[in-house]
């Protein structure tokens, strides 16, 4: 738990800064945001960014099975490209996804 950051928005700028201080505590990084809505709007979007990048991981090792692809080879895993390498969380991991190599339809 110490090294999973914590995202925390009150309702008062003292409800803010109490709840900061308690997982300061306990936790090596504390994101303060305007409110809790916020702060579970910022959740909810890591956990799906997350849940997303596990199906679609899933769904490529199904396909390279089919295909006869060893997936985990060290061919397959080597970086071309900055978008290859996004982290996973949101941030500029989200502009990744916009680029050129995706034709809109």
């Amino acid at each position: 738990m110490r090294n999973t950051p914590k995202v925390v928005g009150g309702l008062t700028d003292a409800c803010t800064e109490r709840a900061a201080a308690l997982y300061g505590l306990i936790c090596e990084k504390v994101h303060v945001v305007s409110s809790p809505e916020s702060a579970e709007m910022s959740k909810i979007l890591e956990n799906t960014f997350r849940a997303v990048n596990i199906a679609l991981v899933n769904e490529m090792a199904v396909l390279s099975e089919r295909m006869g692809i060893d997936l985990w080879s060290r061919s397959t895993r080597h970086r071309r490209s900055r978008s290859a390498s996004c982290p996973s969380g949101p941030g500029r991991a989200w502009v990744a996804t916009a680029s050129r190599s995706i034709r809109s339809t």
